[in-house]
């Protein structure tokens, strides 16, 4: 008895860490949250990683939240290749960034709205 009672909370906890994790970047309504899923392992995510903190500095304030993820871990949908930047809008708008891993770039998709890559 004492097994299944074990057994039945480890279920339940996995699940809740499934549901938070699954909807982790949607709990900050109304602020747009980019993500920056790498892998450890990845050279091109260690190489953007100092491009990553510089950003980090740089939008400091602006509202706009920057967080990492190492994405080996915690295997969100849709991540197929890293580094991705995701950005979730204050619309609750899903996009990922397609171009090039540089401040400039990354900066001017972040800080513009629906993440264009065209200054506004």
């Amino acid at each position: 008895m004492l097994n299944e009672i074990f057994i039945a909370g480890i279920i339940v906890a996995v699940i809740i860490f499934m549901i938070l994790r699954r909807n982790s970047e949607n709990m900050i309504n109304g602020t747009r949250v980019a993500t920056f899923y790498y892998a450890p392992w990845c050279g091109y995510c260690k190489d953007m990683t100092p491009e990553w903190e510089k950003m980090k500095v740089a939008l400091k304030g602006t509202g706009i939240i920057l967080r990492e993820e190492d994405a080996t871990i915690t295997r969100p949908p849709g991540i197929t290749a890293y580094p991705t930047i995701r950005v979730i809008d204050e619309n609750g708008h899903t996009r990922d960034h397609i171009g090039a891993m540089n401040f400039d770039d990354l900066r001017r998709w972040l800080v513009t709205p629906g993440g264009s890559t065209q200054l506004p």
